[in-house]
């Protein structure tokens, strides 16, 4: 990385203003995590500033939209001013620019807390000859467990009866994602959700609605397609819509009415992978009354015509960098303990379909304990699109203890 090329920048910012004045004139403004801003970048102004407080040891992942013809370029000063990061490449060494009108990313784990520099500019700089507009959004790749209940209830009071929590999903939003959450219920398993929010908590709130699910047809590995009795509400499964879901963690507890056991087979679309590099990262509880005894397989499946490689991977709760376990192509390397995903697939009422193939990624979660385990679920290369989640757990038989004889007096 020539050296100049750090001094120019630090020399450049040294001297823009504090505010934009207007379309020729530099951005020099501060901006948080899970912010998204937009701007322009001219000949006048070939490159912007916007100033993020990090702490250390966060993953700050940006992704830039351009349009409008302009060539992005993403760039990370530290504190000294020095460049620690940049989208075309490795400090030194070799670099690629990027197309007019691409969307691109960088990565930056932060060493030391501190303001950190986000530059926006061109390729070429100020030699460059693109300009447009851009789509600038900032993001904390790592969790946080700040915030997380790390608890799940054991039973869950909905208006006139009670549920039995069989599992809990956490989740951060997207924005402009959009989720159809199924749950249908075999063996007896009668499917009950409630949906909280970070903004909205409703108790005895609970999802048992099934309209428009009759019909729907599910396979699950190694047995026989089922079909939804043709009816308005199959009394088996239930199903939540959410258009726009406001506030930054979404909590899906599945439950079963009255505790009945069974098997649950949880479907969440709606979900995606993009930008490239972009991950989500969602909390898992086997329910409390399962967790000791049974095992919960998580789906990664691509959907559509999405060329999606789905790649699941556990983390430790506690050090995000330690991956525990991981699984590329359920039923081989090394997941062969997990069905093949081509064994699963659900056919909704209205023709949409949901279908595994060998590469859809499958995670078998051990019994044991009832804490929350962290899932990243991500592509296996640099293949973006949609996916779902598909979750098959049960929910076993209280066990009562018998009762010892009272000894006659």
């Amino acid at each position: 990385m020539p050296r100049w090329f750090t001094l120019t920048l630090f020399a450049v910012l040294v001297v823009i203003p504090a505010q934009a004045q207007d379309d020729d004139e530099p951005i020099d403004d501060t901006i948080t995590y899970d912010s998204v801003v937009s701007d322009t970048i001219t000949h006048g102004a070939f490159f912007d500033f916007w100033r993020l407080q990090a702490e250390a040891g966060d993953i700050v992942f940006l992704i830039m939209t351009a349009s409008d013809g302009l060539a992005p370029l993403l760039y990370i000063l530290d504190e000294g001013r020095n460049l620690v990061a940049r989208s075309d490449g490795p400090l030194e060494g070799p670099h690629a620019d990027a197309a007019p009108n691409e969307t691109i990313t960088l990565e930056y784990g932060v060493p030391v807390a501190g303001e950190y520099l986000i530059g926006v500019g061109r390729v070429g700089r100020d030699q460059g000859t693109t300009t447009g507009s851009y789509t600038l959004e900032v993001r904390r790749a790592n969790p946080s467990t700040t915030g997380v209940d790390l608890f799940q209830d054991v039973v869950f009071s909905c208006i006139d009866f009670e549920a039995v929590t069989a599992a809990t999903l956490e989740l951060s939003p997207e924005a402009g994602e959009s989720y159809r959450i199924s749950v249908y219920g075999f063996d007896g398993f009668d499917p009950v959700m409630r949906i909280e929010t970070s903004e909205s908590v409703e108790p005895g709130s609970c999802q048992t609605d099934s309209a428009a699910m009759g019909g729907d047809q599910i396979t699950l590995p190694g047995e026989a397609t089922i079909t939804l009795e043709d009816e308005e509400s199959p009394g088996n499964a239930a199903r939540v819509e959410l258009a726009q879901v406001m506030g930054d963690r979404l909590r899906i507890t599945i439950g079963s009415e009255e505790g009945t056991p069974g098997r649950y087979l949880l479907v969440i679309d709606g979900l995606a992978i993009d930008p490239t590099g972009d991950v989500d990262l969602i909390d898992v509880w086997i329910g409390p009354r399962a967790a000791e005894t049974t095992d919960m397989l998580v789906y990664m499946l691509a959907v559509g015509s999405s060329r999606l490689d789905p790649l699941i991977e556990q983390l430790n709760l506690e050090n995000d960098d330690e991956v525990l376990a991981f699984c590329d192509d359920a039923g081989r390397r090394g997941c062969e303990d997990v069905p093949g995903g081509d064994q699963l697939r659900v056919i909704f009422e209205d023709g949409e379909e949901i279908i595994g193939n060998r590469f859809s990624a499958g995670l078998r979660l051990a019994p044991g304990s009832p804490d929350p385990m962290l899932l990243q679920f991500r592509s296996r290369n640099t293949s973006t699109g949609g996916y779902a989640i598909a979750i098959l757990g049960s929910l076993p038989a209280l066990e009562l203890a018998e009762e010892t004889p009272t000894p006659a007096p």
